[in-house]
């Protein structure tokens, strides 16, 4: 993959976004009851990995990247 600086900007947006789903989840799970407070909260735990890993790949730096030496470098 190769990494620009928009696509550290997206990943900080996707990251904030899957947060606020797990949020969601956790939510849900404190309203209902077994066995369906189980799936919200593997739900939870599934959309905070995602956030994990787009915050990840947002502090990778461009030297973390997979960008070729003396490949152009652009920010579309």
């Amino acid at each position: 993959m190769r990494l620009r600086l928009s696509d550290a900007a997206t990943s900080a947006f996707l990251a904030g976004h899957y947060r606020a789903q797990a949020d969601m989840c956790q939510q849900m799970a404190r309203m209902t009851v077994s066995p369906f407070k189980e799936g919200w909260l593997e739900f939870a735990a599934e959309w905070t990995n995602l956030a994990r890993e787009q915050e990840a790949k947002a502090k990778q730096t461009p030297e973390d990247s997979e960008v070729a030496a003396g490949e152009p470098f652009s920010e579309g």
